[in-house]
Order: structure tokens, then sequence, then C-alpha cells
């Protein structure tokens, strides 16, 4: 015999190993770029929370809300809530103790 076939032992798992090899790399090349990905997902994330808070910071919309809720929990310290007194009622068809 001349040449190795694909069907000797030795040769399938050369290609087995090889294929093997192959799919580690790649799987490496996968996660190394879902790595960075994340990080440039978080890099963004944290811009637009920090430019996020800096407009709720220069924000006059957000101090008047914050202004006006807090009037509202004065005006509900202030006024607590109280029953009313009323009359006793009469009942109409009450019985006379003296017949």
């Amino acid at each position: 015999m001349v040449g190795k076939t694909s069907l000797e032992p030795e040769s399938i798992v050369n290609n087995v190993v090889s294929s093997q090899r192959k799919k580690e790399a790649r799987l490496n090349d996968l996660e190394k770029c879902a790595i960075t990905s994340e990080k440039r997902s978080n890099g963004r994330f944290e811009i637009i929370e920090n430019e996020l808070d800096e407009v709720e910071k220069n924000s006059s919309l957000q101090s008047k809300v914050d202004k006006d809720n807090g009037k509202e929990k004065e005006k509900e310290e202030e006024e607590p809530f109280q029953f009313q007194k009323t009359a006793p009622s009469t009942n109409s068809f009450q019985i006379d103790p003296t017949k």
C-alpha cells in the first residue's frame, strides 16, 4: 500500500482530532467576539446612563415635579382625616313606653 485510505483508523483519528481543534478554535473566536461585544455594549450603556443622569440633573421639569410632590406630601401631613360629628339619629318608629 502506497497511500493511506480514509478508512484506516489512524486517518479517522487524525480527521476527528483536526475537526475538534477547528471547532475549539472557532468557539474561542466566538467567545472573544462575545466578550468584546459585551464590553462595547456595557460601555454604551454606561454612556447612556451618564447622559440620562445629566439630563435629569439639568432638567427643570424634574425639579418642578419634585417640588410638587413635596407640596402634596406636606398637605397630606397637615390635614389628617377627621370623622364628622353628626346628630344622633331619631327613629320615627319608636315605641312609647307609657302606653
